[in-house]
């Protein structure tokens, strides 16, 4: 008959059948956590590009156009997040002066292939694909496919 102190403690197979339950629910909670943690970078992306809207539009009722002279755009006041480089899409030269598309597209695009671009009239979209990249002088403007309203 065992003692009061041997029958302490688990045996191996508690334990194992502990250790396999706990890594279901995770493999199960992993996915999802996944999707908040991209759809977080995503509205963070998106609170960006609406803080450098509110720049333009307070740019174009000072100045009479989103330019910042036939060639340039203005200096937007954020450039990246975390996750997202932000820049304005295309060239200023030839742009018509009361039109715009700000567009942020992620440092990496292998783990996020998403891109995110807003115009004046405040649509934003959400493209599923692009060919746009983040570049040293901010963003390089490349062929976006799979654009839907983004709607977080």
């Amino acid at each position: 008959m065992p003692t009061p102190a041997q029958l302490r403690g688990f045996t191996l197979l508690q334990l194992l059948s502990a250790l396999l339950i706990l890594s279901l629910l995770t493999l199960a909670a992993y996915p999802a956590y996944r999707h908040h943690v991209r759809a977080a970078k995503l509205r963070a992306a998106q609170q960006a590009l609406l803080a450098d809207t509110h720049f333009l539009e307070q740019f174009y009722l000072q100045n009479g156009s989103f330019k910042a002279n036939s060639t340039t755009w203005p200096k937007l006041p954020h450039t990246a997040t975390d996750s997202f480089c932000i820049g304005l899409h295309g060239q200023a030269k030839g742009a018509l002066d009361n039109e715009f598309t700000v567009k942020a597209a992620a440092f990496s695009p292998e783990h996020e292939p998403r891109i995110l671009k807003i115009n004046e009239s405040l649509i934003t979209l959400v493209c599923e694909r692009s060919e746009s990249r983040c570049t040293d002088e901010g963003i390089s403007n490349g062929k976006d496919e799979q654009c839907t309203v983004y709607q977080p």
